[in-house]
């Protein structure tokens, strides 16, 4: 086999290293436009601010932020309402009116300054609240009533649930424009599911057991129950 001369070597070395240089020149002209046009691309999406909508992160937290604040404002209205409460505890043992009224003026309830008064059976309890309620004008009527179930010992003959359908029948029958709800609680020895049903279906609130449970779940109850009380009352105003 013939080599050729190291000129003709040399020759054919720099056309072919020419021929190489060319077809990298011409393939980045062609790659140079597409890599302009997205970098121009990049530079105009960054800066055209995004299209504002219903559903952007920001409109979310706007619409949480009202849902709170309205929330916010619905439990200040209800801590405020329960200032000054009016409250009749029913049952036919002293020593248990006295403990429930020893709980509703200390604790958590010391800053509420309710006024307790107490009746020893269910047929008292109701003279007293149709008389502050006929009497308003002297007397302020009666915002909630603890029931004992049993109260034979003070000869009562109405049962708690009995006097709580009662009281139930003469808001059902009041003015229209009388929006007043009394929060009625139950606080019996007999706390079975049979009992609790039947509490619930005369129209107590709120059911204890007895012994009753510590301050902070009395408030917490109460708290909430009639949170529900104040919130009836304004949908009856409109």
């Amino acid at each position: 086999q013939r080599l050729e001369s190291p000129a003709t070597a040399k020759s054919a070395v720099s056309s072919s290293a020419h021929a190489a240089a060319k077809r990298l020149l011409d393939m980045a002209m062609s790659e140079a436009p597409s890599l302009v046009t997205s970098d121009q691309d990049a530079g105009a999406q960054r800066r055209t601010p995004p299209a504002e909508s219903s559903h952007t992160p920001s409109g979310k937290r706007v619409s949480m932020d009202k849902s709170r604040l309205t929330a916010s404002a619905s439990n200040v209205a209800a801590e405020r309402s329960m200032n000054g409460l009016r409250v009749l505890v029913v049952d036919d043992l002293v020593m248990n009116r006295k403990i429930l009224a020893r709980k509703f003026t200390r604790g958590p309830f010391k800053a509420l300054e309710w006024r307790v008064d107490q009746a020893s059976n269910g047929e008292q309890a109701l003279e007293m609240i149709e008389q502050a309620k006929s009497d308003a004008a002297a007397e302020q009527p009666y915002d909630v009533v603890v029931l004992d179930e049993v109260m034979s010992e003070a000869h009562g003959v109405l049962l708690g649930h009995e006097v709580c359908e009662k009281l139930r029948e003469q808001e059902a029958t009041q003015s229209p424009t009388d929006d007043r709800r009394l929060l009625i609680i139950g606080c019996s020895g007999n706390v079975t599911q049979r009992d609790t049903e039947q509490y619930a279906t005369s129209g107590m609130d709120i059911v204890w057991g007895k012994p009753v449970p510590p301050p902070s779940q009395l408030y917490s109850d109460v708290y909430q129950a009639w949170r529900s009380c104040v919130y009836s009352r304004s949908l009856l105003r409109k």
